[in-house]
């Protein structure tokens, strides 16, 4: 839904047709608001997440693991990932949120008879004597943060290494030591600019160890990788 601006501005026009001045506009999925604050499509995906883990939770007496795995891949985490490096850079109060929702599926899946009797005493409070962490290495998944951190290093190598669009390549300079491998970070002026996916990417890559920056490795081992350097994170 589209919504105009109650403000009086200067008509403005490319290629002889009037640009229409709005609060918000959806591009290819993806909500964007006039400050860019992501929040219209943050409810958006809040909306879908929820949606997708009520039906879950109707089923999952019926699910294999495997089944219940491909399930929440399929119909939750790939609504969170589509084109999360652009609009994941909310608070971690939105993240945890984003986090909780996932919890609480994969507790209801994997201890059903812990989270009915919550449900039923607690009004569906969750129970904090699980380790979520366990839940997610036998689904095999990031944490929500975890998920942005890895998406954001996907853009650095795809910008770094092998990109053709010149706009989007010209963001990343490499320092003058090529000992490191390490990211200039470009210059900022504004909070929005260094919450953008050019600096976070930039900002993410140069956290990696050398291994992973080395520049023969190729796409499918620098994957491999950078999934085994957030997951050693999580560990510590």
């Amino acid at each position: 839904m589209i919504d105009t601006l109650p403000i009086s501005i200067p008509e403005l026009s490319c290629a002889g047709k009037t640009i229409e001045l709005v609060n918000q506009y959806k591009y290819l999925g993806i909500i964007f608001d006039k400050n860019l604050t992501f929040q219209p499509h943050f409810q958006s995906v809040c909306k879908k997440v929820s949606s997708s883990i009520g039906c879950l939770l109707h089923i999952k007496r019926y699910l294999t693991n495997h089944a219940f795995k491909i399930l929440i891949n399929s119909f939750v985490l790939t609504v969170i990932d589509y084109g999360f490096p652009i609009w994941g850079h909310l608070s971690q109060f939105h993240l945890k949120l984003l986090q909780t929702k996932i919890n609480h599926l994969l507790g209801a899946f994997y201890y059903p008879r812990i989270f009915n009797k919550y449900k039923k005493t607690l009004h569906y409070a969750r129970p904090h004597n699980i380790d979520y962490r366990d839940l997610w290495e036998r689904c095999n998944i990031f944490s929500i943060t975890e998920r942005l951190e890895y998406f954001y290093l996907i853009f650095a190598y795809k910008s770094v290494r092998n990109c053709n669009i010149r706009e989007i390549a010209d963001e990343f300079k490499f320092l003058s030591s090529s000992r490191t491998n390490k990211l200039l970070l470009p210059r900022h002026r504004t909070t929005l600019f260094r919450k953008s996916i050019f600096f976070q990417a930039a900002k993410n890559w140069n956290c990696l160890p050398l291994e992973a920056k080395d520049n023969d490795v190729s796409y499918g081992q620098y994957i491999k990788l950078i999934s085994q350097w957030i997951l050693d994170k999580r560990l510590k």
